[in-house]
């Protein structure tokens, strides 16, 4: 899965410095426009939720992905016009939604039950291959053809490859539900809350604020990973094979946790990885330097890995699928919301105190505060779909 979101929070970290250096631009109006494009990803999220609970995924995906396209390639006209800049990321924000997470998740929840965990975690693992795979290339075609032109190639390749598979690969009629033993019309995979009975939810509340959290940390520390290990004295290159470790190890945290998703409950589950989170961050506080950085790196892309399986996984559980796009697509707005605040966090951070070392240590207790939170939800409710 080729996801927008993917796509642009793997690499901009990657293309960071080379804009920097392009234009007059600063460190905090940059990393501006990722939290532009996040902030105009979550207005989107719950009209996608809605037109894919209406329309199917397909009919959403395919319209974003040419969009998207589009947007990279108007690059060559923005120029040094931070405006213009900007405007391409709202746009590309306004479609991101439509090949996130949320209309494959769709298709997964109501298609597997007894092994929903591990379904979600292999689909979903494709977005850390993407994290793997696409930092350290952005980084060869930037210094081939400059930063424009690689956005251009990036998303012409976006375009040839996710049309075909989606358009005549995507099965969404939901037989795979047997493998269950029931089948799709009688599976309570199939039933659940409608949007306004998840809103009044205290669960639903719990999850939204911890993944808001989560995200806040998670995505701010991965925009501003590149610019803060050159920082720390690592060449760029070793920078962005540092961003493509944290891919990898987001790869196998995806895959593991869908296997875990099915045994352990998930609330704990999520609380584990966080935990880890919140070591990792005192230990960037407390100022490493060399390749502990690069190890840094990998174990908070473990991390956030698990957190895009673990949040499908709970809407699943806690709140049925037959409505699943319209309330996923809520909490995902929340989810995507602290990933505006934290890179602007990170950047507003550095700009005024020339380090990033102080706010690493909020991030730190950010993380703190979302772990608390989940572990204060319910057992899965009688109406969720377990096994």
């Amino acid at each position: 899965m080729l996801s927008i979101m993917v796509v642009i929070g793997s690499t901009f970290s990657v293309f960071f410095e080379n804009i920097l250096q392009e234009t007059d631009w600063s460190r905090g109006q940059i990393s501006r426009a990722f939290s532009i494009f996040l902030l105009f990803t979550v207005i989107g999220l719950p009209v996608i939720g809605h037109l894919t609970d209406r329309f199917g995924s397909r009919l959403v995906i395919l319209p974003c992905v040419f969009v998207f396209t589009l947007s990279l390639l108007s690059f060559y006209f923005v120029g040094d016009d931070l405006y213009r800049f900007y405007a391409v990321f709202i746009v590309i924000g306004l479609v991101a939604g439509g090949t996130s997470t949320l209309p494959y998740f769709k298709v997964i929840t109501r298609s597997f039950v007894k092994h929903r965990g591990l379904a979600l975690g292999v689909a979903n693992s494709g977005t850390g291959l993407g994290q793997f795979i696409l930092p350290y290339l952005a980084f060869i075609l930037i210094m081939a053809f400059g930063w424009r032109q690689a956005y251009a190639i990036i998303g012409m390749t976006v375009l040839f490859i996710t049309v075909p598979l989606i358009r005549f690969c995507l099965n969404e009629t939901y037989r795979d539900a047997d493998i269950a033993g029931e089948t799709p019309a009688s599976s309570p995979g199939n039933s659940g809350l409608v949007l306004s009975q998840a809103l009044s939810s205290r669960n639903f509340w719990l999850i939204g604020s911890a993944f808001f959290l989560g995200s806040t940390t998670l995505l701010g520390f991965l925009i501003h990973m590149a610019p803060l290990l050159t920082d720390r004295g690592l060449s760029a290159q070793t920078a962005a094979l540092a961003v493509s470790a944290f891919g990898l190890a987001q790869f196998l945290g995806r895959l593991l946790t869908g296997v875990l998703l099915d045994r352990f409950f998930a609330p704990r589950l999520i609380a584990c990885l966080w935990s880890a989170g919140i070591v990792i961050f005192m230990l960037l506080w407390s100022g490493a330097g060399g390749y502990v950085l690069v190890a840094c790196a990998a174990l908070l892309g473990f991390a956030w890995g698990g957190e895009g399986d673990v949040l499908g996984y709970m809407v699943g559980r806690y709140f049925g699928t037959l409505h699943f796009g319209s309330i996923y697509g809520v909490l995902l707005t929340l989810h995507m919301l602290g990933g505006v605040v934290g890179p602007w966090l990170m950047g507003a951070g550095f700009d005024a105190l020339g380090s990033y070392t102080l706010i690493l240590g909020g991030m730190a207790v950010l993380m703190c505060i979302a772990t608390f939170l989940v572990l204060l939800m319910d057992a899965y409710p009688e109406h969720g779909d377990g096994d």
